[in-house]
């Protein structure tokens, strides 16, 4: 889905090529009559909304194209017209001249392109920066050590490694820190909230263990080929889904709804915060994902019973 500063440097960038070619058309045409050069500013705007459509495969962009466009180019076809200039010729004898403002179409396109280009590098910027900022609370990890009450093994028999938080906070800190996360979120709209944050469990943890313990992202590789799980195209409800970073495992869910032609959903714990369903693609761990699935029962590890994130709190169901 494209976000507003992509959107602007799309249609900014379509009208800086379109005045750059208009500008050329008519430089060559400087000395054709005035239905010609009518006929051929036609055709241009044309042949860039139809080529627009077809490279960004979307028309939404095309009405705010013209919204520029079409003024720009009257203007110009008037301001050359022969009672305007019978009526304003001091004033405008210089700019009637097809040199002087076909150079001018081609000096506004290229600004304009230019522009766009500087505002959509500063807006990607800042929009990489508040990415950053957001994986950098997602990825916190309170200060751990192994927890010895828990044994958990993969399928063949290897012990897991379990971690418990040392200090962890307090119910009414977390929830106070994940409200103060949502208020900022740049994908506001694009999730639901199934229930509350805790320091028990990353989303590791909360697939593997239900919610008991955190586990690193090195030791998931190890258990999806220990315990039998498999790379498919096709999810289907309960599969996994895992994210990946440079290679490296950063985020694991499960999938909630799957159907042919259908949006993928998907429910997983967002580091220390709550769970969340929400659209496969639009996560905050990016979109190189993978599904995968097992013959076994579930996702927990051996040694383990039922998930004890489901019991202790009621569902919370919110909107966002």
């Amino acid at each position: 889905m494209l976000i507003d500063y992509q959107d602007r440097f799309i249609y900014l960038f379509i009208v800086g090529v379109s005045l750059l070619l208009l500008g050329g058309c008519h430089l060559l045409l400087a000395r054709a009559s005035l239905a010609c050069r009518i006929a051929a500013s036609v055709f241009v705007i044309s042949a860039v909304m139809a080529s627009s459509v077809g490279i960004f495969e979307t028309s939404n962009i095309i009405p705010n194209c013209l919204a520029i466009l079409l003024p720009v180019i009257t203007l110009y076809h008037i301001s050359g017209s022969v009672w305007l200039r019978s009526a304003t010729r001091a004033s405008l004898q210089f700019v009637a001249q097809p040199y002087v403002r076909s150079t001018g179409l081609v000096t506004a396109g290229l600004a304009i392109v230019i522009g766009a280009g500087l505002s959509y590098d500063q807006s990607d910027e800042q929009e990489a920066d508040r990415s950053m900022q957001e994986m950098q609370v997602l990825m916190y990890r309170p200060a751990t050590s192994p927890d010895t009450t828990l044994r958990a093994t993969s399928d063949q028999g290897r012990r897991i490694s379990l971690h418990k938080p040392t200090e962890p906070r307090t119910s009414e800190d977390v929830e106070r820190d994940e409200s103060q996360f949502l208020a900022t979120s740049t994908r506001s709209g694009q999730f639901v909230h199934t229930q509350v944050a805790d320091d028990h469990a990353n989303c590791h943890g909360w697939v593997f263990t239900g919610g008991r313990a955190w586990i690193g992202g090195d030791e998931v590789e190890s258990i999806l080929d220990e315990n039998g799980y498999e790379q498919v195209c096709e999810p289907r409800l309960d599969d996994l889904v895992v994210y990946r970073h440079n290679d490296k495992i950063i985020h694991t869910a499960i999938v909630r709804a799957a159907a042919p032609n259908q949006q993928v959903l998907v429910e997983g714990k967002w580091g220390w915060l709550g769970l969340y369903i929400h659209p496969v693609e639009q996560s905050y761990y990016g979109s190189e994902f993978s599904y995968y699935r097992s013959a076994r029962n579930g996702h927990l590890l051996k040694g383990l019973t039922t998930p004890v994130s489901t019991v202790p709190k009621a569902p919370r169901l919110r909107f966002h």
